[in-house]
């Protein structure tokens, strides 16, 4: 077994990662979606360029749906930014104080 075959960045495990979404496209289902969704993307992201208007398009599909863009900064990585916590922590918890709370079982 070689030693990077687990790493995340191993070619074989992003190549799968890609080409599993490549044909993936959920617009003709956003209607159906019935929870709250929050949706982030980066000013600076090259993948999903905020320009391009399209996720601002299509979460005015989903009834309870926002976006939070993370604004442009010296510290935005592009695309990889959603990963980091430190640049949505608040939003999501913000989002998370607006849901119903379950009854206790």
């Amino acid at each position: 077994s070689h030693i990077w075959q687990n790493h995340p960045l191993c070619g074989r495990r992003t190549t799968y990662q890609w080409n599993s979404s490549r044909d993936y496209n959920p617009a003709p289902d956003l209607e159906k979606i019935r929870g709250s969704a929050l949706a982030f993307n980066s000013a600076y992201d090259e993948r999903n360029p905020p320009e391009t208007g399209i996720m601002d398009r299509e979460l005015k599909r989903i009834r309870n749906a926002r976006l939070f863009l993370i604004p442009a900064s010296e510290e935005i990585r592009g695309h990889l930014t959603t990963g980091f916590a430190k640049f949505r922590q608040n939003e999501v918890r913000d989002f998370l104080a607006t849901m119903p709370k379950q009854a206790e079982r």
